[in-house]
Parts: structure tokens; sequence; C-alpha cells
């Protein structure tokens, strides 16, 4: 008999409109004020994607193989540096968004790779969905 092991995982709350940019690969950037220290250190790269309401399901997961962190001009100026051949990869995130998002602090932006949209998106059944991002153990 085969025993079910847990695995911890991040998972992310994004709006639907975020996360359909995301799985059609237009939005290639997600910024955080707030990310999960192992992601900044490097140590987190798959992300479990949440959509909110009216969603409000785990839809599918990305990769974000690094992070980087500073203010919203600097972060500008080295996603630009970073997809110089591709565009920025925004979606429709305006610059002015990112500015008010950030109300003067240091934000955090990961790059997003590999989304992948699940054909069964999965109900985690928390009494509360995750504000921003939480730790969740999944049967992997």
């Amino acid at each position: 008999m085969s025993e079910n092991k847990l695995r911890r995982v991040c998972v992310m709350s994004i709006h639907p409109k975020w996360a359909n940019e995301i799985y059609q690969g237009v939005k290639r950037w997600e910024f955080r004020r707030k990310a999960p220290p192992p992601m900044v250190n490097g140590q987190i790269t798959q992300i479990l994607l949440y959509e909110t309401a009216p969603v409000q399901k785990i839809t599918g997961t990305f990769m974000a193989p690094f992070a980087i962190t500073g203010e919203v001009e600097w972060l500008r100026l080295a996603i630009e540096r970073h997809d110089f051949l591709r565009g920025p990869g925004y979606g429709s995130l305006t610059h002015e968004d990112l500015i008010a998002y950030a109300q003067g602090k240091p934000i955090t932006a990961m790059s997003i790779q590999a989304a992948i949209r699940w054909e069964e998106p999965i109900d985690i059944k928390t009494a509360r969905p995750p504000q921003s991002w939480m730790w969740c153990d999944l049967p992997f």
C-alpha cells in the first residue's frame, strides 16, 4: 500500500485577469510587496497559481527561477535589460500601476516561465484563501 506524502509548496493568489495573461505568456513578471523569503533567496522555483474570485481555485503552476527586489525604476531597468529582445513582459500592467502598487517602497519582481493551466483546477478548501501567498501541504 502506498503512502501519500505531503509536499510543502508556495501558493500565490493572482487575479483571474493576470492569471490569464500568465497562461498566455503575455505577463512574464509577477510583482509582490512581500515575496516568500525562500523565493528571494532563490530556494523556490515552482509556484501554484490560486485564482481569486470568482474562480477561487488553484488553476495551474509556473516556474519562477529568479527574483529581484528594488525600487520600481531600478526594477524597470533590470527587467528591460533582461528581456531586451522580447519586451518587458508586464502584460496589461502599466508602469503607473507598478508605481501605485509599490507605494514608494521596494517590491520584488519574479520571473515567470513554463506556466501551465491545468484541465482540472484544485479546490484547496482552506478557511481563508491566501492574501498574497501561503504555504500549503499538498499530496504530490
